[in-house]
């Protein structure tokens, strides 16, 4: 090793690193190489594995061999099941580019981009990340008209691209860049960027948005009363955490101070009930983001503080009891809706679930008080019923 840009760790005890090396083998004098590094439950070195090195021959790209990687912070990604995506050079030139989710290639500079016609032209210096469940965001510059260059790509279709607008911009301004900042994909697939915009107060012309929704605007959010002058679309500016409830951003406020500040996203109902005991040794909370418009149709259910990989399923009705139920309390009473599917708590204990409003449960979903619970498995549980409950939550919708 001569030396290293950045490493990555997920919860299964790996770390992704990009580091450079002397490799006799390579007639460079410094070659890149990303490494795979596993570690035990005490943190200590099992293995070091190369997944690819300077002089690789790309899997998908006809034959071309890797002369580098993307070196920033957010050019690379690893998740709890061990999927890495990643950017390289290629022997084509400094121009050739490519975006990869393990051995696929996602985008080659040349090929066809998600947008009909348009090629991928530029794809250096991407942003992308990663999510526990394979899904992905990241970012390049196509071809065609000007105005219309820079692409957000999300699962292989387009996200954004400049150029778009959105209702929560007014629906006629566009935008015009998406800042040099990261872009995150939350565990429940939501995703966290920064975009500038051509309102003619300039006062008033980028912000944080999650999927579709504004959450913090320059010249209009207010942090202890005083108004967000400046936000950075930079590239360590804003984070978000992998359950999607929280954003942590950097900001300049009217008065002229810099700091870095908090968002909880979990401002959606109110807790009732309690989450009894479990396996873990305390008990399931559940909290939502999103709005309390049904038109938004816009709510992500999060449970916390389950045991780990247990299987739950999320359920609501119009009132609230607490009678024993399981090992735990049924907080949620009258007639019941599940939401479907079932779904897996993860390794960290965490279950979340978008409400699907096209789905046959939305029917029962009208304005007013609604109570949500999430039902789930604990076969090792202190009460040895198998199963118990997340505290209650009430959302009263409009």
């Amino acid at each position: 090793y001569i030396g290293f840009f950045e490493a990555k760790m997920n919860d299964s005890n790996e770390l992704l690193v990009l580091a450079s090396v002397d490799d006799p083998n390579i007639p460079s004098t410094v070659d890149r190489v990303l490494m795979r590094v596993d570690l035990d439950g005490s943190g200590n070195l099992v293995s070091e594995t190369a997944v690819l090195k300077e002089g690789d021959v790309a899997p998908g790209a006809g034959g071309e061999t890797i002369t580098d990687f993307g070196t920033g912070p957010h050019e690379f990604a690893i998740n709890r099941s061990g999927d890495i995506m990643y950017a390289v050079d290629l022997t084509g030139g400094s121009s050739t580019h490519g975006v990869y989710l393990n051995s696929t290639p996602l985008a080659l500079q040349g090929t066809p981009s998600p947008v009909p016609g348009r090629n991928w032209t530029v794809l250096s210096s991407p942003e992308m990340d990663l999510n526990n469940a394979g899904e992905y965001v990241f970012s390049g510059t196509i071809d065609g008209p000007a105005g219309s260059n820079l692409l957000i790509v999300k699962n292989g279709a387009k996200f954004r691209q400049q150029g778009d607008t959105l209702p929560a911009i007014g629906g006629s301004f566009v935008f015009l860049n998406f800042g040099t900042g990261p872009l995150w994909i939350s565990n429940s697939g939501e995703v966290l960027w920064f975009g500038l915009w051509d309102d003619p107060d300039g006062d008033l012309d980028t912000g944080l948005f999650i999927d579709d929704q504004l959450i913090v605007q320059e010249g209009s959010t207010t942090i202890g009363g005083l108004v967000v002058d400046q936000l950075f679309g930079i590239q360590d500016g804003y984070a978000l955490s992998p359950n999607g409830r929280y954003v942590l951003f950097e900001a300049t406020l009217e008065d002229g101070s810099n700091g870095a500040f908090l968002l909880d996203r979990a401002d959606l109902g109110s807790g009732y009930c309690v989450g009894a005991t479990n396996s873990t040794g305390g008990g399931a909370t559940l909290v939502a983001t999103g709005s309390d418009d049904l038109a938004d149709e816009n709510v992500t259910l999060l449970a916390e503080g389950l045991p780990s990989g247990v299987s739950g399923l999320f359920f609501f009705g119009p009132n609230q009891i607490q009678t024993i139920f399981g090992d735990g309390f049924r907080c949620v009473g009258g007639a019941t809706t599940r939401v479907q599917p079932s779904l897996m708590a993860s390794g960290s204990g965490l279950a979340t679930r978008t409400l699907n409003f096209s789905a046959p449960y939305a029917s029962s979903l009208a304005p007013g008080s609604v109570n949500f619970q999430l039902w789930y498995r604990d076969p090792t549980g202190p009460g040895g019923s198998g199963f118990n409950t997340s505290a209650g939550l009430e959302i009263t919708f409009q």
